[in-house]
């Protein structure tokens, strides 16, 4: 393929972006604001304040917006079309959109969670900025809509806004990796994970042990062991299976299926608290059977809901009348890792049970972690001898 109204440059700058900045460090004054004839990469011109980018390409002329008022960085892009005059065709960004979440679903990278929720928020944007081809997606389209989020009456925290934003940012960069755009304007798009952690309810271990010990049903059992001595999230208390239980080993290991993956696919084991192995053994087991295909109500299947079978309702008229409205699954994941860094349990360990970011759980947790002298006052035995380090019994009082 042969490029054609595209004449030589050399004066200013050679076929690689670097020399871009060069040609950027000339005076303005020296350029005209419309003609390719004083010194500007030929096809580069105004529409405005913007510049574009004029070119032909196998007997087609194309114009195309650089989203820059800056020339240096508009000769950049301009290279960069030269370099690659035609991108792949791209279909309606909605259909685009099914593509890129049946791609990330298909190598595992998103559960199926994780695509209805990247669904829904990139069709919003899409809907309210009334984009509809890739090629008008654009950085200042992007920041509209995400100054639109922080107006808004019912306002989104900044950390959900950003995280809106990191959505936005690996759509497009699949875009890019598909050759349907050449640059990801979402670039300017990033994480902050530096921000404190505020500060989480979770409940006192006595707390605990008596909303256990009261509870009206056996299922009601199982989900505040699960949730509070396990640390699972919604979905893996009901998706939880008998084959992820060894009562010998005292272990509960979140596993795949073939039609359900955890989050973000990793499996993790977990140490069963000895309260939780006899819920298990002596509670749950039927000649030293556990319950199946499911653990918690293993008659319900899975048709068309977003759950298999939801415990909200049950579970939150239970926790409201002992006078804890607040206690959510989420929450009793923050009471398993708050009780187990109380204990003195190291942070990667809760790392590890929980199947989060070790960055991530220090920022939550550490704050709850004993002084010095009380660790080392919990390993040691009163005569100067090391003992075991605290694990998931020491902070469920069990001994």
């Amino acid at each position: 393929m042969k490029c054609v109204v595209l004449t030589d440059v050399t004066r200013y700058c050679h076929p690689n972006v670097g020399n871009a900045a060069q040609f950027a460090s000339r005076p303005r004054s020296h350029m005209s604001s419309n003609s390719a004839s004083t010194g500007r990469l030929r096809g580069i011109f105004q529409r405005g304040k913007k510049f574009w980018f004029r070119y032909s390409f196998e007997r087609h002329q194309y114009r195309v917006p650089l989203d820059t008022e800056d020339e240096g960085e508009a000769v950049a892009k301009a290279l960069m079309i030269r370099a690659n005059p035609l991108l792949a065709g791209a279909n309606p960004l909605t259909e685009e959109l099914k593509s890129y979440l049946a791609d990330k679903r298909e190598e595992g990278t998103y559960t199926l969670q994780s695509a209805v929720t990247r669904r829904a928020v990139l069709k919003a944007w899409l809907t309210e900025r009334g984009l509809k081809k890739v090629c008008e997606i654009r950085e200042d389209e992007i920041k509209v809509w995400l100054h639109s989020l922080r107006k808004r009456e019912g306002k989104l925290a900044e950390s959900t806004i950003e995280s809106y934003g990191m959505m936005i940012r690996a759509f497009c960069a699949w875009l890019v990796d598909r050759k349907k755009l050449r640059e990801n304007p979402a670039l300017f798009i990033k994480l902050k994970v530096s921000t404190p952690a505020r500060r989480r309810r979770f409940c006192r271990r006595e707390q605990v042990d008596k909303l256990i010990r009261e509870c009206p049903s056996v299922a009601l059992k199982f989900i505040l062991f699960a949730g509070c001595h396990a640390g699972l999230r919604k979905e893996e208390i009901i998706q939880a299976r008998p084959e992820w239980c060894d009562l010998r080993r005292n272990t509960v290991q979140i596993v795949a299926s073939d039609d359900w993956k955890p989050k973000d696919k990793d499996k993790r084991t977990i140490p069963l608290s000895l309260a939780f192995h006899d819920l298990l053994a002596k509670e749950m087991s039927a000649k030293g059977q556990l319950p199946g295909p499911f653990l918690l109500r293993p008659e319900k299947e899975h048709g068309r809901a977003r759950y298999r079978y939801d415990f909200r309702k049950p579970f939150e008229e239970y926790v409201t009348s002992k006078k804890f409205p607040w206690l959510k699954p989420q929450s009793m994941r923050h009471t398993f890792a708050s009780l187990l860094a109380i204990a003195g349990v190291p942070m990667f360990k809760i790392a590890q049970w929980l199947g989060d970011d070790m960055r991530v759980v220090e920022r939550h947790y550490s704050h709850l972690l004993p002084q010095n002298s009380d660790v080392e006052q919990v390993l040691d035995d009163g005569e100067g001898k090391s003992v075991k380090e605290p694990g998931i019994n020491q902070a469920f009082w069990v001994s």
